[in-house]
């Protein structure tokens, strides 16, 4: 079995951010993990798939999101930070076992 790192940051302005993963061959996430620089930051998420379809909502959470729940995941895919209650630096991390 192997896993792999799929690692991004993104910064947030007026609440908000994205960032584009780089492109997942295909296998299940293991662990989606979500961290804000700054501690008592709340905070949505969204992953959305390459046709647009959300495939992950997170409602609000303060500080960290780690997810390990398995999600099926191929090509690239959107990480949104939504109503972010203020401006952060945000660190993705996406934990893939190959099919």
């Amino acid at each position: 079995m192997q896993i792999y790192k799929v690692e991004t940051d993104l910064e947030t302005t007026s609440g908000t951010g994205s960032t584009n993963t780089l492109n997942i061959i295909g296998g299940m996430a293991e662990q989606i993990y979500i961290l804000v620089a700054v501690t008592n930051t709340t905070f949505q998420a969204k992953i959305i798939d390459d046709k647009s379809r959300t495939v992950r909502e997170y409602d609000y959470v303060k500080d960290y999101i780690n997810d390990e729940v398995p999600l099926i995941m191929q090509g690239i895919y959107t990480v949104q930070i939504l109503n972010c209650s203020s401006d952060q630096t945000f660190n993705v991390l996406f934990m893939i076992r190959e099919s």
